[in-house]
């Protein structure tokens, strides 16, 4: 399949964002990612402040804001010896900037949208097999993929993820630290008290929690 200009492998925000930015300035570009979207994600679903310029350049600041969100204006912080602060975000040119309370279920899927209406090739369900350097560019194999299960695309992009199999393969990952006993989870609540528009972090001995209103 291909010849692509650009093969990223991972379609979350930063693969889906780098696609539709490339697409849209006309280079050929493949979007792989394992998984089928929409899909759920461990992710904290807040949205900082600092992320709309960008969102603005990619075309979706709008569509976004059409999504289930709350907006939060601030954060609250405690410790686990019981210290608590809270603050608004400042003032930018007299407004207070917020940010959002969003599922990564939803956010994730229009991103991916987006980069597909913008000309990338998407493949979802598409898990990387094999990577290969040759004089011509990449050689990307997985079984999910047709023409013989490989695609050939001149710069490759690994957008995926914290565990990234691409930076292992290429034998770019750093080394492994000790994960010890932790683990996190994540759980989406009806019916509660809503969180008066601030995101929350609490300390506690042997770890943190942290809170949000997704809308």
């Amino acid at each position: 399949m291909g010849p692509f200009d650009i093969a990223i492998v991972g379609a979350g925000p930063a693969g889906s964002a780098a696609a539709i930015s490339l697409a849209r300035r006309g280079y050929r570009v493949a979007l792989l990612d394992k998984t089928l979207f929409p899909r759920e994600k461990l992710c904290g679903d807040f949205l900082n402040p600092a992320n709309w310029p960008l969102l603005e350049r990619l075309g979706v600041a709008d569509k976004i804001l059409s999504l289930p969100h709350e907006k939060i204006t601030g954060f609250r912080i405690s410790a686990a010896t019981g210290e608590e602060a809270a603050i608004d975000f400042a003032l930018q040119n007299g407004r207070r900037p917020f940010g959002l309370g969003l599922r990564r279920f939803y956010l994730d899927e229009l991103l991916l949208k987006t980069a597909e209406k913008e000309g990338a090739v998407v493949r979802q369900g598409c898990k990387v097999s094999g990577l290969a350097r040759g004089p011509a560019g990449w050689s990307i194999s997985s079984g999910d993929l047709s023409d013989g299960g490989k695609m050939q695309a001149l710069l490759l992009i690994g957008a995926d993820g914290r565990t990234s199999p691409v930076a292992h393969r290429l034998g770019l990952a750093g080394k492994k630290g000790r994960a010890g006993n932790y683990l996190a989870f994540q759980a989406h609540m009806r019916g509660i008290r809503r969180l008066q528009g601030d995101v929350q972090i609490h300390g506690f001995p042997e770890g943190y929690a942290g809170l949000v209103s997704v809308g």
